[in-house]
């Protein structure tokens, strides 16, 4: 809602209006007796242009130019094409504003000015929009199924709409009120707010959906019957189950677990089951019921039976079974010989091969059959006699056994590789290298064998055979093995190489050989009491020495960002390659040392050596950290400060400091912090003071010390206009302390200020008067609070007397009043009431010094104001024109807006354009602007592109780069 401006309740304000209404009741009356007020005629040009309207977020400022002769001035304003409506309330000044007003689409305003009547109404103002209220948002607190919808409120104002949840950021962004969202178990916040082109509200409050969704049923597998007791229900695996219990036996839940299956064991019998899945949500509906029908035959019994006989008479036998009743034996190939239940049966049976199995039975039926198991009934032969050398020095020999009556077939076992000969002969030649070889012999027929003759054993002797030699084919340190293979009766083996003849001869099997860079050949042969083989095929190794890792040497800290990274020589290196700073290698060459320099931070480095045959390992890897202390800064000055005795110290700024430590020779350390100023007072005499730069790391040494001189005597200059009134305040070096501006009526912009202020007189900021001796004056509707003491008879001219609360007979361009009772005219000569301020320790206060003082003629004159870019570096144009700083040509937001303020009210007593110098306490005078590059053009939110800019500087410059008119020419930035 529109809120609109309203006079402050306070006695003062109550007096206006009281006053107001005396005021012009007896200006009515006098009327009647003639011309003797000086008010507007009835062709008084009340006409006014349109006001301009400025939305920042939910607060709206209004500006408008004043009309010369206007007492009030009323207000209306409409939203897009609609009807005008009318503020209740008058507004005085030139500008006015309200806050806290969301929701505005499109409004206009116009305005006219008023004295006894009112003038046309101005055209409509610019259109602005404000930005929205929060909209409430609307969802379930739970649901089960995974999929829901959140909605929101409609808000007028708002071109879309942005959510925020699930722990994402925003997740929609859009003019839709709804949204649907799909997701698992768990807990889900979201919030909302709506924006427009003005900016967006703030976010609506959390409000949170527990998404609990329980299994699906799971489908049950279970067999119709079992035959055994012992079964396994299971079913199948449902999403989002964690557990599953399973209902059954007519005992309720038998079990409960995340396992999808379960073995059951019962007697005889019919039994049902159903499951249900289950999460900490709850369970699923149950599965269908399913029924088993246990019928338990006995079990298959252990069938027993020799397989072999030699008189034709045997039992075959069986063990006992649980639940059997009788046996059944099915053999011989006559199906089943006996049925009853005993547990074995003698059989009687000629030489051949017979099979027997058997089952058990009961009354629900019979076990399988036992595996079938054979019986051999036969006659085996006897046992040969072996004959076989004792020696053999050739490797080759027979081997050879007796006749046995019933065999058929003779087999061989020997050489540890069992059965190496089945066949009728009786004798077998065999082919081995040297060693000791056994054999063993039996005779066999169609009934089996007989058993083995004794074993008997030749030594065979032969010479070894040749080894297998081993040696890499390159070496990079000078030491390498060479080593062979073992050889079947070797006792011994002779190396030969390096052009030496043999250079090794023992029984070990490898040799370990120092030799300088070059290529060596070597050949091996295997020896034993018999002799020596051929040697073997000659290899070759190429020795190719890299050099060692050299040792690195780093300091472990730097204070000033240059150091040295050195290393120690090794031997054979040719080179070096040091790799650091996570930037690889950094260098290459045959020095040992390498200078770096580096800004604060931890570098790592490693080296290591080369030559034409490779590189060595890196050395250990050192770091140093960098932690550079600033240097002293440059000699500090000194110079007058604002008042008796103050003076400034002032220093330059240094890299990479982040405060600063002022010392006074008398007092010690006086200010620590990171501004390159401080004040202080002084009494008179020499003074002595010195400054360091310090950061996290320390501080550096002190500056040159300075010496303040001080007399406790400054000077001070106080500038008025053509009326007396002080526009400007410089100290004696010229410098501004400070700039006022007033209206005609002597309202001061910005406001109320204590001291000597309009036409010269003293300003009363408790009461918002001006003192003007005789009476109060007050500017802000023109008239004195009490009547004029000297009557209409005392004033030259009777008719400007008569009208006894009236200012300045209503002309405040050419007249004053000095006293409070009579109007003055003003000499327009160019000069001011005005002087000099000095103070010293003998005056006991201030002492004005001279009468009338020239106006300075520079104030009168319009100011050259600074244009785009002007005076920056090339870094500055950089960062503000700098198309991957992501942020150029965007609009500041009202944070950053609010930022920007905060910032610069830390590190400033007053609000000061940029551009013309304008300085004042009241921020509504002043906007944020751009100093290098407009945003229209690409400038960027960079800190070195934002300034504090008056509002007739900002728009008056436009995009043009720079100023028609500045807030020094309109003395004031309203």
């Amino acid at each position: 809602m529109m809120k609109f401006f309203k006079i402050r309740s306070n006695p003062v304000n109550l007096a206006r209006l009281v006053l107001l209404w005396i005021i012009w009741s007896y200006s009515a009356v006098s009327l009647a007796f003639g011309p003797t007020l000086a008010l507007p005629g009835p062709d008084t040009d009340l006409r006014m242009s349109a006001p301009r309207a400025v939305a920042t977020g939910t607060t709206i400022n209004l500006y408008w130019n004043s009309v010369a002769a206007a007492r009030n001035y009323l207000l209306q304003y409409r939203d897009g094409s609609g009807a005008w409506q009318s503020s209740s309330d008058s507004y005085y000044g030139t500008s006015t504003s309200w806050t806290n007003v969301p929701n505005i689409v499109n409004r206009t305003y116009r305005m006219r000015a008023c004295i006894s009547g009112c003038g046309e109404w101005s055209s409509a103002s610019n259109s602005i929009t404000t930005s929205p209220t929060a909209p409430s948002i609307t969802m379930p607190t739970t649901d089960t199924d995974g999929s829901y919808s959140l909605s929101w409120s409609s808000i007028s104002s708002a071109s879309r709409y942005e959510v925020q949840g699930e722990s994402k950021g925003t997740i929609y962004s859009g003019s839709s009120r709804s949204l649907t969202r799909t997701n698992p178990s768990g807990s889900y916040s979201y919030k909302v707010r709506a924006c427009n082109i003005e900016g967006c509200s703030a976010y609506s409050s959390t409000k949170t959906i527990a998404v609990k969704i329980k299994p699906g049923v799971p489908s049950l597998t279970l067999a119709s019957t079992d035959a055994d007791g012992t079964y396994t229900v299971s079913w199948g695996s449902v999403s989002l189950a964690t557990s599953y219990e399973l209902d059954g036996e007519q005992k309720g839940i038998i079990y409960s677990g995340s396992s999808r299956s379960k073995a059951r064991t019962n007697p005889s019998g019919s039994y049902s089951y159903k499951v249900r899945a289950c999460n900490s949500y709850g369970c699923s509906a149950y599965s269908g019921s399913k029924t088993i029908a246990v019928k338990i035959k006995p079990g298959v019994p252990a069938l027993t039976v020799a397989s072999t006989d030699a008189d034709g008479t045997y039992t075959v036998s069986w063990g006992s079974v649980s639940l059997a009743t009788s046996y059944e034996l099915d053999g011989e190939q006559k199906g089943i010989i006996y049925s009853g239940s005993s547990r074995s049966k003698t059989r009687t049976n000629p030489s051949g091969s017979y099979s027997y199995k058997v089952r058990a039975c009961n009354s629900y039926g019979c076990s399988a059959y036992s595996g079938s198991k054979t019986i051999a009934v036969k006659i085996k032969p006897g046992v040969p006699a072996l004959t076989v050398a004792s020696t053999d020095l050739d490797g080759t020999y027979s081997v050879s056994w007796s006749s046995v009556s019933l065999a058929t077939s003779y087999e061989l076992d020997g050489e540890q590789k069992g059965i190496i000969y089945s066949g009728s002969s009786r004798s077998k030649t065999r082919t081995n290298p040297s060693g000791n070889y056994s054999y063993k012999v039996r005779a066999c027929n169609s009934y089996g064998c007989s058993a083995y003759s004794g074993s008997k054993t030749i030594t065979v002797e032969i010479k070894p055979g040749v080894p297998s030699l081993t040696l890499a084919s390159t070496d990079l340190d000078g030491t390498y093995s060479v080593s062979w293979g073992s050889v079947s009766v070797a006792t011994s083996y002779e190396l030969d190489g390096e052009q030496k003849g043999i250079i090794y001869s023992g029984s070990s099997r490898s040799l370990t050989r120092t030799n300088p860079s070059g290529g060596y050949s070597y050949k091996v042969r295997a020896c034993n009491s018999f002799g020596c083989s051929a040697y073997s095929s000659t290899k070759t190794i190429a020795v190719n020495i890299k050099p060692g890792v050299p040792s690195l040497t780093l300091a472990s800290s730097d204070a000033d960002g240059t150091y040295s990274v050195s290393w120690g020589s090794v031997s054979f290196a040719t080179s070096y390659e040091l790799d650091g700073e996570q930037k690889g290698i950094i260098y290459s060459g045959s020095s040992r040392s390498v200078s770096r320099t580096n800004e604060d931070g931890s570098y790592s480095y490693k080296v290591r050596a080369c030559n034409s045959l490779g590189c060595s390992a890196y050395s250990p890897i050192k770091t140093i950290l960098v932690q550079i202390v600033p240097s002293a800064p440059a000699k500090p000055i000194t110079k007058l400060g604002d008042g008796v005795g103050k003076y400034d110290v002032l220093w330059s700024s240094v890299t990479s400091a982040t405060y600063y430590e002022l010392h006074s020779i008398e007092q010690g350390m006086i200010y620590s912090g990171a501004l390159l100023n401080y004040s202080i007072t002084v009494s008179a005499g020499n003074h002595d003071y010195k400054v360091r730069a310090c950061n996290n790391y320390g501080c550096s040494g002190y500056s040159a010390v300075a010496t303040l001189t001080a007399s406790n005597t400054f000077v001070r200059y106080q500038h008025t206009d053509m009326l007396g009134t002080p526009i400007m305040e410089t100290d004696a070096n010229g410098g501004v302390i400070s700039r006022s501006v007033y209206e005609p009526f002597g309202k001061r912009l910005g406001g109320e200020k204590e001291g000597i202020g309009y036409t010269g007189h003293l300003q009363d900021t408790d009461l918002g008067l001006t003192y003007m001796q005789a009476r109060y004056y007050d500017p802000l509707i023109g008239r004195f609070y009490s009547n004029d003491p000297i009557g209409a008879l005392g004033h030259d001219n009777t008719v400007h007397g008569f009208n006894r609360y009236a200012y300045a007979n209503n002309n405040p361009y050419k007249y004053i009043d000095p006293d409070g009772e009579a109007g003055q005219l003003v000499v327009a000569n160019g000069a001011g009431i005005g002087g000099t301020m000095m103070c010293g320790p003998v005056c006991g206060g201030i002492a004005w010094l001279g009468g009338l003082a020239v106006t300075t003629w520079a104030l009168n004159e319009a100011v050259d104001a600074l244009s785009d870019g002007e005076g920056a570096t090339d870094e500055e144009i950089f960062n503000s024109d700098n198309p991957d700083d992501g942020t150029a040509g965007k609009p500041l937001t009202q944070k950053e807006r609010e930022e920007f303020w905060k910032k610069y009210k830390s590190e400033n007593d007053d609000y000061e354009c940029w551009r013309c110098g304008y300085k004042s306490d009241d921020k509504d005078e002043f906007e944020v602007g751009h100093r290098n590059k407009p945003r229209s053009e690409g400038g960027t939110k960079h800190e070195d592109n934002l300034r504090c800019e008056g509002t007739t500087c900002n728009r008056s410059a436009g995009n043009r780069g720079k100023p028609k008119t500045t807030c020094q020419d309109k003395k004031g930035c309203s």
